[in-house]
């Protein structure tokens, strides 16, 4: 049965890998004294925490560990390019060699250089030949040669003090890519903006195992500095592809992440014309090439069908059911591995009358524990597919081809403050209908004032007559006696 295990192991084609080409190991000796007892299998366990793919080992003058860090990192997700930082009069070079090259071939090319044996690792030496003449004898022995940290110390930059010759260091021919501290030379060399300096080379950043102000190399300075390389294969002729086109192959620790967030890893099928067929899928473009009839179109609507989004054009929609009913055959079933949130996923469905719908099943450390929810697909895990009939049928209408383009923009930030504004002016209207309501109060309160100010002066006319008056004045004195009379005690009225 097809697992997860054997999806993952088929080739996905170019992806992108995260890189750090430039490490140090005790071989070095301006190693910190904390790593000096570190070991090989110390290297590849602290890249793989760090998510590297790929590393370069570039010991100072030596090779002397490249070969156990290779082996250390044989069976693990850890691709290790054997290597040497080689001391120049003119500044560091780094010289990286294919994937299983022995130490005693890169040992061979220090002696070339002019570095003996008896020299192996030491600091305070350097090879008898430039940086010109050294990329050339490096690529001669089908190495790769990179200009070490430029613009940092012991860089070609800074350590060439004459122009004519540190623009002829640029220009070896075998030096391929340029090591750089400040991400900001990249758009001077890479995209040859530097004046004089017209040659366009690949710019790439590597830890040295160095940051944090450090002055002696520390493992746990691993990938301070790394790159992203889109590469088909992890090899030497990977790497030079990468650094011949690096606008599409090469991104630096500060660009945006390559790797895109969710992912359809790979499909297999059961039953039916692509019975036991199993699908890798690329993280960024798959293409799919073959003859008419093997099966292209029917990969895609398999696809389509697993993840429950099928055609919705009446038409396109009668057609695909037809080619999956001849496919699929009797209970057929495509089963598709999801990537989503750093979580593994597992979707199948079958074929049937009618088909049933999609369970989801979620993969933790080979085990496959289903999801007993419904989940609906089209939110879970929507995509946008489409057959070649279908596009063709969309080119005829012109509203249709409007309705791809506004789904391929996200509006989602603009949805919400549009539904945010809504809101506010519900709330507005609410409260305007309430003061409404005070008016219509308050406007009525005012047109019967008139007539009560009238009748007010009406009745201020009546108060002050006459007679109204006296009469007011004699029912004071009245109230007055009662409340004297009120106050005396029964014994004084009985004397009286």
């Amino acid at each position: 049965m097809t697992t997860l295990e054997d999806i993952v192991k088929l080739s996905q084609g170019a992806i992108w890998l995260k890189a750090d080409l430039h490490i140090h190991t005790n071989a070095s000796r301006d190693i910190s004294p904390e790593w000096a007892d570190s070991t090989p299998e110390d290297i590849v366990k602290i890249a793989i925490e760090k998510g590297l793919d790929l590393i370069a080992i570039t010991d100072h003058n030596t090779a002397a560990n490249c070969d156990a860090i290779q082996k250390a990192a044989e069976g693990t997700t850890l691709t290790v390019f054997p290597g040497v930082e080689i001391s120049t009069p003119q500044g560091h070079l780094l010289a990286l060699f294919d994937v299983g090259t022995p130490s005693s071939k890169i040992e061979d090319l220090l002696i070339e250089l002019g570095i003996s044996r008896e020299n192996f690792g030491e600091l305070d030496i350097a090879s008898k030949y430039n940086i010109f003449d050294s990329c050339n004898i490096i690529e001669k022995v089908q190495a790769i040669a990179i200009a070490a940290h430029i613009d940092g110390e012991k860089g070609f930059l800074k350590t060439i003090t004459v122009a004519a010759e540190r623009k002829r260091a640029y220009e070896a021919p075998g030096l391929r890519c340029l090591e750089i501290i400040d991400p900001v030379l990249r758009n001077k060399y890479q995209n040859g903006a530097a004046s004089g300096y017209d040659r366009k080379l690949a710019c790439i950043q590597s830890s040295d195992c160095m940051g944090g102000g450090a002055s002696r190399h520390k493992l746990d300075n691993m990938c301070s500095r790394y790159t992203f390389l889109k590469m088909g294969n992890r090899s030497l002729s990977g790497l030079k592809l990468a650094f011949i086109d690096p606008e599409m192959r090469i991104r630096l620790r500060d660009d945006h992440n390559p790797n895109p967030k969710d992912t359809i890893m790979g499909m297999w099928i059961t039953g039916g014309f692509l019975d036991g067929e199993q699908f890798r899928y690329n993280d960024n473009v798959t293409c799919l090439i073959g003859d008419t009839g093997s099966g292209k179109s029917v990969s895609l609507e398999l696809l389509r069908f697993g993840l429950n989004q099928t055609p919705t054009v009446p038409k396109i929609k009668q057609e695909v059911e037809s080619l999956l009913k001849q496919q699929l055959g009797n209970l057929g079933i495509v089963h598709i591995v999801l990537k989503k949130d750093s979580c593994y996923y597992l979707v199948e469905r079958t074929w049937g009358t009618p088909p049933t719908t999609p369970t989801v099943s979620r993969l933790t450390k080979g085990n496959i524990e289903k999801i007993t929810e419904d989940i609906d697909m089209q939110l879970f895990f929507p995509i946008k597919a489409f057959s070649q009939s279908e596009i063709i049928e969309f080119a005829r209408e012109p509203t249709v081809r409007l309705s791809l383009i506004d789904d391929l923009i996200d509006c989602t930030s603009e949805i919400s403050k549009i539904k945010e504004t809504k809101l506010k002016l519900q709330q507005n209207a609410a409260n305007i209908q309430i003061h409404i309501g005070k008016k219509a109060k308050i406007q009525s309160e005012l047109n019967d004032l008139p007539t009560l100010m009238e009748s007010q002066k009406q009745i201020d006319i009546v108060l002050n007559d006459g007679r109204i008056v006296q009469h007011q004045n004699w029912y004071k004195e009245r109230t007055l006696l009662e409340q004297s009379l009120t106050q005396c005690t029964p014994a004084r009225l009985g004397r009286v």
